[in-house]
């Protein structure tokens, strides 16, 4: 085994390396390839290009007048940037590529060829050669066909049919994995694992657009020391370690029902009446675990007095298949425990 240095740790709210990496001191790293016989796609200036939905890449080379609107951007959104307020799920995308892959990981613009999709309803970015991860479509709309497109998992059967459709999928082309690599959580946090939850303990995880429905909750007595609330802000981490101690989950967050479901906690899905979000994304993950969509209550009430649907069936097999399946190589602490499952 060779001694080699793990880069620098990306800060996602910077775009920039962190200087201090006391949580990733250097280690001894074995560089090891999954289980996918075609080779690992083009890294750009040795990283990984990663596209994920709502970062923007920063260029290092820029004309003085764009420098300046970067920075008035900066100052703009100074206080999102530093207490880090982005959607979990969009933000998992690049945490969790960044824990799985050696490489270091570069966000780049939606609009580069080449680069990585992984979580989120980000298709739409889709471009010639990109490379899709457990990505899925927004809706059912079509959309440019694209050449050299390498899929190798997709959140579902939906989003299958809209690639075939757009002709950027072959249906003589060997089948995409259905899953979303949110369902890998437990594997890039391994404390999750261990954590017990608490019975009676009632976690509930709005989409980012229903947070406003906060105060009607609260004036109504539906959250309560058993019941409580979750940020969709925060960060991943933070959240799925809630997760993992709470009895069911109540979510309108489609990654909080997937997290939950990947650490065996109830899930309740609800989706509120003046809630915009395309039913299609949560029908294509139902579908993708091989299940019907269930009924979502159309509010917090109704769903509090509801019964969890019946959770997936991924056991070890299947996601030793979905972390091999990731296309760049990966780090050894977790081919070791995927040799182990």
């Amino acid at each position: 085994m060779q001694w080699i240095t793990v880069p620098p740790a990306l800060d996602l709210r910077s775009q920039e390396p962190c200087l201090s990496n006391k949580r990733h001191p250097p280690q001894p790293v074995q560089r090891m390839t999954t289980f996918a016989k075609s080779p690992p796609p083009f890294l750009h200036n040795g990283a990984i290009p990663l596209y994920a939905y709502g970062f923007r890449p920063w260029p290092i080379a820029m004309p003085l007048r764009t420098r300046m609107r970067k920075a008035l951007w900066v100052g703009r959104h100074l206080y999102r940037r530093i207490h880090h307020r982005h959607n979990f799920g969009d933000y998992l995308s690049a945490e969790l590529v960044r824990r799985i892959a050696i490489d270091p990981v570069a966000i780049v613009e939606e609009r580069r060829p080449g680069k990585l999709l992984a979580i989120g309803s980000v298709l739409w970015a889709l471009e010639d050669g990109d490379v899709v991860w457990g990505s899925g479509a927004l809706n059912d709309k079509p959309m440019p066909p694209r050449s050299n497109v390498r899929c190798l998992a997709v959140r579902g059967p939906l989003t299958e049919r809209v690639l075939v459709q757009q002709g950027s999928l072959r249906q003589e082309a060997i089948k995409p994995l259905y899953f979303d690599p949110a369902i890998l959580i437990g594997h890039i946090y391994s404390e999750l694992r261990h954590m017990r939850s608490i019975k009676n303990r009632t976690l509930v995880i709005p989409h980012y657009s229903d947070w406003h429905h906060l105060h009607e909750w609260r004036s109504h007595g539906l959250l309560s020391s058993d019941c409580e609330v979750v940020n969709p802000l925060d960060h991943p981490r933070s959240i799925a370690r809630r997760i993992a101690m709470a009895g069911r989950v109540i979510s309108s967050s489609l990654h909080g029902l997937i997290i939950a479901e990947s650490l065996g906690i109830a899930a309740i899905p609800f989706k509120l009446t003046d809630n915009r979000e395309p039913s299609f994304k949560y029908e294509d993950y139902y579908a993708g675990s091989g299940r019907s969509t269930p009924l979502f209550r159309n509010t917090l009430q109704s769903a509090l007095d509801s019964e969890a649907p019946v959770g997936p069936k991924w056991d070890d097999a299947f996601l030793r298949r979905a972390l091999a399946s990731f296309p760049y190589p990966i780090r050894s602490s977790l081919a070791a425990k995927q040799a182990a499952l």
